[in-house]
């Protein structure tokens, strides 16, 4: 019974990392996006003046 337990965990903590690492690449590109419509943004801005 211990055994079982133990591999649900093993098995539940294994997909919890999963999806940590799927969301940190995903706030990863958005960041990215983030910083590269700034910079157009900046250089547009720049362009104005």
């Amino acid at each position: 019974m211990l055994g079982v337990l133990a591999v649900r965990v093993f098995l539940e903590t294994q997909r919890l990392g999963r999806q940590v690492a799927h969301t940190t690449d995903r706030i990863n590109r958005a960041a990215a996006d983030l910083e590269r419509a700034a910079e157009r943004m900046a250089a547009s801005g720049e362009a104005l003046r």
